[in-house]
């Protein structure tokens, strides 16, 4: 059986918990290979990769402030071709400095 975004590479920030963690599985078991983005808990990441690998889908777990070099990381998997943020309300500094408002 195949996916509908089998061959697809998704970026998923804040992807280690809660609503990232349940996107970041939806979007690997419609197909695609994950890169969960986390800021603390590489805990919670590392086991959601694990998680995510005994399944069958690939999975690499990314430490890295959304500002900073997640998209060269996501190499690793062969590029992008989607992103999820889930960032949380902590990231708003960095919102500001992205975006120019502290609105994500």
């Amino acid at each position: 059986m195949t996916g509908v975004l089998d061959g697809k590479i998704a970026l998923v920030t804040g992807g280690s918990r809660g609503i990232g963690a349940a996107i970041a599985v939806a979007l690997a078991q419609a197909g695609a290979a994950v890169a969960v983005n986390y800021r603390e808990r590489v805990d919670a990441a590392d086991a959601l990769v694990a998680d995510l690998g005994k399944a069958g889908h690939r999975a690499i777990a990314i430490a890295a402030l959304v500002s900073g070099p997640v998209q060269h990381r996501v190499t690793v998997l062969g590029g992008r071709d989607m992103t999820s943020s889930t960032i949380a309300l902590g990231a708003k500094p960095a919102c500001k400095r992205i975006f120019g408002s502290g609105r994500s």
